[in-house]
Protein backbone atom coordinates (compact mmCIF):
# COMPACT_ATOMS: atom_id res chain seq x y z
CA UNK A 1 0.00 0.00 0.00
CA UNK A 2 1.17 3.48 -0.68
CA UNK A 3 2.13 5.46 2.42
CA UNK A 4 0.01 8.95 -0.09
CA UNK A 5 -2.99 6.45 0.08
CA UNK A 6 -6.33 7.71 1.68
CA UNK A 7 -9.01 5.82 3.63
CA UNK A 8 -12.39 7.97 4.68
CA UNK A 9 -13.80 6.35 7.59
CA UNK A 10 -17.41 6.74 7.34
CA UNK A 11 -17.70 6.50 3.67
CA UNK A 12 -17.62 4.55 0.99
CA UNK A 13 -14.89 4.72 -1.96
CA UNK A 14 -17.26 5.27 -4.25
CA UNK A 15 -18.68 8.46 -2.35
CA UNK A 16 -15.35 9.83 -1.15
CA UNK A 17 -15.37 11.88 1.80
CA UNK A 18 -18.61 13.12 1.99
CA UNK A 19 -19.08 12.17 5.65
CA UNK A 20 -15.16 11.09 6.89
CA UNK A 21 -12.20 12.23 7.56
CA UNK A 22 -9.38 11.68 5.41
CA UNK A 23 -6.48 9.36 7.06
CA UNK A 24 -3.56 8.05 5.44
CA UNK A 25 -2.67 4.72 5.91
CA UNK A 26 0.22 4.94 8.32
CA UNK A 27 -2.46 6.94 11.08
CA UNK A 28 -5.34 4.66 9.75
CA UNK A 29 -2.91 1.29 10.84
CA UNK A 30 -1.91 3.32 14.29
CA UNK A 31 -5.65 4.07 15.08
CA UNK A 32 -6.86 0.83 14.67
CA UNK A 33 -3.59 -0.48 16.76
CA UNK A 34 -4.79 2.21 19.39
CA UNK A 35 -8.40 1.37 19.51
CA UNK A 36 -7.64 -3.01 19.92
CA UNK A 37 -5.38 -1.60 23.00
CA UNK A 38 -7.94 0.70 24.19
CA UNK A 39 -10.95 -2.43 24.16
CA UNK A 40 -8.63 -4.92 25.51
CA UNK A 41 -7.50 -2.71 28.59
CA UNK A 42 -11.58 -2.04 28.87
CA UNK A 43 -12.69 -5.47 28.72
CA UNK A 44 -9.80 -6.78 31.42
CA UNK A 45 -11.12 -4.05 33.14
CA UNK A 46 -14.43 -4.96 33.41
CA UNK A 47 -13.73 -8.23 33.84
CA UNK A 48 -14.27 -9.23 30.21
CA UNK A 49 -11.77 -12.38 30.09
CA UNK A 50 -14.28 -14.95 31.18
CA UNK A 51 -14.26 -16.60 34.19
CA UNK A 52 -14.55 -15.44 37.75
CA UNK A 53 -13.97 -11.86 38.16
CA UNK A 54 -10.89 -11.20 40.27
CA UNK A 55 -11.56 -11.50 43.92
CA UNK A 56 -14.35 -13.20 43.56
CA UNK A 57 -15.73 -16.87 43.72
CA UNK A 58 -19.04 -17.51 41.82
CA UNK A 59 -20.28 -20.73 43.43
CA UNK A 60 -23.84 -23.22 42.79
CA UNK A 61 -26.02 -25.57 43.53
CA UNK A 62 -24.05 -28.01 41.45
CA UNK A 63 -20.81 -27.35 43.63
CA UNK A 64 -23.15 -28.23 46.53
CA UNK A 65 -20.64 -30.73 49.05
CA UNK A 66 -17.97 -29.17 47.87
CA UNK A 67 -14.90 -26.95 49.32
CA UNK A 68 -14.65 -23.28 48.33
CA UNK A 69 -11.07 -22.15 49.19
CA UNK A 70 -11.10 -18.09 49.19
CA UNK A 71 -9.02 -15.54 51.57
CA UNK A 72 -10.28 -12.34 53.71
CA UNK A 73 -11.08 -9.68 51.12
CA UNK A 74 -12.24 -11.89 48.45
CA UNK A 75 -15.86 -12.22 47.61
CA UNK A 76 -18.17 -15.31 47.35
CA UNK A 77 -21.44 -15.38 45.21
CA UNK A 78 -24.00 -17.77 45.31
CA UNK A 79 -26.19 -18.57 42.51
CA UNK A 80 -29.41 -21.22 43.64
CA UNK A 81 -32.12 -21.80 41.60
CA UNK A 82 -35.62 -20.42 43.00
CA UNK A 83 -39.52 -20.15 42.49
CA UNK A 84 -40.73 -17.35 44.85
CA UNK A 85 -43.70 -17.96 43.35
CA UNK A 86 -44.50 -21.61 44.89
CA UNK A 87 -43.23 -20.16 48.62
CA UNK A 88 -40.24 -21.54 48.87
CA UNK A 89 -37.02 -19.64 49.26
CA UNK A 90 -33.07 -20.27 50.35
CA UNK A 91 -32.24 -19.77 53.70
CA UNK A 92 -29.26 -19.62 55.08
CA UNK A 93 -28.99 -21.95 58.56
CA UNK A 94 -26.76 -21.56 60.72
CA UNK A 95 -25.37 -17.71 60.44
CA UNK A 96 -21.78 -18.28 59.00
CA UNK A 97 -18.91 -16.31 61.17
CA UNK A 98 -16.06 -16.25 58.37
CA UNK A 99 -18.37 -14.68 56.16
CA UNK A 100 -21.13 -11.94 56.37
CA UNK A 101 -23.89 -11.40 53.71
CA UNK A 102 -23.54 -8.15 51.48
CA UNK A 103 -26.57 -8.83 49.48
CA UNK A 104 -29.41 -10.88 48.79
CA UNK A 105 -31.44 -10.69 45.20
CA UNK A 106 -33.42 -12.69 43.06
CA UNK A 107 -32.89 -13.07 39.33
CA UNK A 108 -35.63 -13.52 37.16
CA UNK A 109 -35.11 -15.88 33.87
CA UNK A 110 -34.27 -14.14 30.86
CA UNK A 111 -36.51 -16.31 28.77
CA UNK A 112 -39.68 -15.81 31.08
CA UNK A 113 -41.24 -13.22 29.20
CA UNK A 114 -43.24 -12.28 32.35
CA UNK A 115 -45.15 -15.03 33.25
CA UNK A 116 -46.49 -15.49 35.96
CA UNK A 117 -44.88 -18.51 38.55
CA UNK A 118 -41.54 -18.39 36.00
CA UNK A 119 -38.25 -19.55 38.51
CA UNK A 120 -35.17 -17.70 38.45
CA UNK A 121 -32.05 -17.27 40.74
CA UNK A 122 -31.68 -16.37 44.35
CA UNK A 123 -28.06 -14.59 44.44
CA UNK A 124 -26.33 -14.31 47.98
CA UNK A 125 -22.98 -12.19 47.66
CA UNK A 126 -20.68 -12.35 50.87
CA UNK A 127 -17.68 -10.50 52.06
CA UNK A 128 -14.91 -12.98 53.07
CA UNK A 129 -14.15 -11.33 57.02
CA UNK A 130 -11.83 -13.49 58.66
CA UNK A 131 -9.91 -16.50 58.29
CA UNK A 132 -11.06 -19.56 59.51
CA UNK A 133 -13.54 -22.59 57.79
CA UNK A 134 -16.51 -23.94 58.65
CA UNK A 135 -19.71 -25.04 56.44
CA UNK A 136 -22.07 -22.61 54.60
CA UNK A 137 -25.40 -24.08 54.69
CA UNK A 138 -28.93 -23.14 52.49
CA UNK A 139 -32.15 -24.82 53.19
CA UNK A 140 -35.04 -24.04 50.71
CA UNK A 141 -37.72 -23.42 52.56
CA UNK A 142 -40.81 -22.45 52.64
CA UNK A 143 -41.00 -20.72 56.09
CA UNK A 144 -44.68 -20.24 56.88
CA UNK A 145 -44.49 -23.87 57.31
CA UNK A 146 -45.18 -25.45 60.73
CA UNK A 147 -43.54 -27.69 61.04
CA UNK A 148 -40.38 -26.04 58.71
CA UNK A 149 -38.79 -28.70 56.61
CA UNK A 150 -36.32 -28.11 54.13
CA UNK A 151 -37.32 -29.48 50.33
CA UNK A 152 -33.52 -29.51 49.56
CA UNK A 153 -30.55 -28.69 51.62
CA UNK A 154 -27.10 -27.62 49.96
CA UNK A 155 -23.54 -26.95 51.96
CA UNK A 156 -20.11 -25.85 51.25
CA UNK A 157 -17.24 -26.14 53.06
CA UNK A 158 -15.69 -22.61 52.96
CA UNK A 159 -11.77 -22.40 53.94
CA UNK A 160 -9.98 -18.80 54.41
CA UNK A 161 -6.60 -18.52 54.06
CA UNK A 162 -5.92 -22.52 53.98
CA UNK A 163 -7.95 -23.02 57.09
CA UNK A 164 -7.76 -26.67 57.92
CA UNK A 165 -10.78 -28.46 57.67
CA UNK A 166 -12.13 -29.94 59.99
CA UNK A 167 -11.16 -26.79 62.03
CA UNK A 168 -8.81 -27.73 65.37
CA UNK A 169 -11.33 -26.27 68.00
CA UNK A 170 -14.10 -28.53 66.28
CA UNK A 171 -15.09 -32.31 67.86
CA UNK A 172 -16.62 -34.91 65.52
CA UNK A 173 -19.75 -35.35 67.12
CA UNK A 174 -20.57 -37.93 69.52
CA UNK A 175 -22.12 -41.58 68.40
CA UNK A 176 -25.04 -42.97 69.51
CA UNK A 177 -24.68 -45.24 72.76
CA UNK A 178 -28.17 -46.81 72.16
CA UNK A 179 -28.10 -50.69 71.92
CA UNK A 180 -30.58 -53.14 70.07
CA UNK A 181 -32.88 -54.58 72.50
CA UNK A 182 -32.03 -58.09 73.05
CA UNK A 183 -35.01 -59.07 73.79
CA UNK A 184 -38.51 -58.86 71.71
CA UNK A 185 -41.76 -58.69 73.55
CA UNK A 186 -44.01 -62.05 73.02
Amino acid sequence: MRSDHIFRCGASRSTGARHGVAVSGRWRRAWVSGAVVIVAVAAAACGGGGGDDEGRRVITDADSNSEVSVEVGDDVEVRLPSNPSTGYSWRIDPAPTVVELRSSSFDEVDDADDRVGAGGTEVFVFDVVVAGAEILRFEYVRPFDDPIVPERIVEYIVRVDGAPWPPPDVSPPATATATAPTTTGD
